[in-house]
């Protein structure tokens, strides 16, 4: 077994209790609560939202809602062990509203990030569009990642975070967390390139 799969048994043992708890922290008015479920969450949070909306900053505003919509209505998760699907609730209610309001279809707008995403996928000497790269193509093919790889990937291409503070977040040591990162990025990059042939094969 390796170190990846061995610490995700692990976590999977813990996560309802360690959630109940942090729930009755939050509950009872503990600020670090908070400040915790913000950085255990917003990674998949982002990545659901991401799904719905395909625009970054878009889904990035919504995370930051859902988050102060769930800190305002705590007191309303009756079952602490499913604080994961009240808030993707939560999540999708806002998406919701902000989709309504924006009515706005696709894409990147920040080129620092799709600097750093075509040097990924298209190399350093192509920038994003040279490499065919959008960040609606990377959301998608994150979408289809294993959680475990998908979680990695939202933290990593998405919200730029080092690897310390990825495996800080996710509970696994520093090495676990640079081969999550690696395996998302070999894997997107195989989807990616299964995409473009596929586009260039109808045209």
């Amino acid at each position: 077994m390796d170190v990846i799969h061995h610490h995700d048994e692990v976590m999977q043992e813990s996560e309802g209790g360690t959630t109940r708890v942090l729930v009755s922290r939050w509950r009872a008015g503990d600020p670090e609560a908070f400040g915790e479920v913000v950085e255990r969450y917003q990674g998949p949070l982002l990545a659901y939202v991401l799904a719905m909306l395909h625009h970054l900053q878009d889904a990035e505003d919504v995370v930051q809602e859902t988050l102060m919509r769930a800190h305002a209505s705590v007191h309303q998760l009756r079952e602490p062990g499913s604080l994961t699907g009240w808030l993707k609730r939560i999540a999708r209610n806002a998406a919701l509203d902000a989709a309504k309001k924006s009515g706005r279809q696709g894409t990147p707008t920040d080129p620092s990030l799709m600097g750093e995403i075509g040097d990924a996928f298209g190399g350093e000497d192509r920038n994003a569009e040279e490499a065919g790269v959008t960040l609606e193509t990377i959301v998608r093919a994150i979408q289809t990642l294993p959680e475990t790889y998908r979680e990695a990937a939202v933290y990593h291409y998405l919200q730029e975070w080092p690897s310390a503070k990825i495996a800080e977040t996710l509970g696994i040591d520093a090495a676990a967390a640079r081969q999550r990162i690696s395996r998302a990025g070999k894997m997107l990059r195989e989807g990616l390139g299964k995409s473009r042939d596929a586009e260039h094969h109808d045209l």
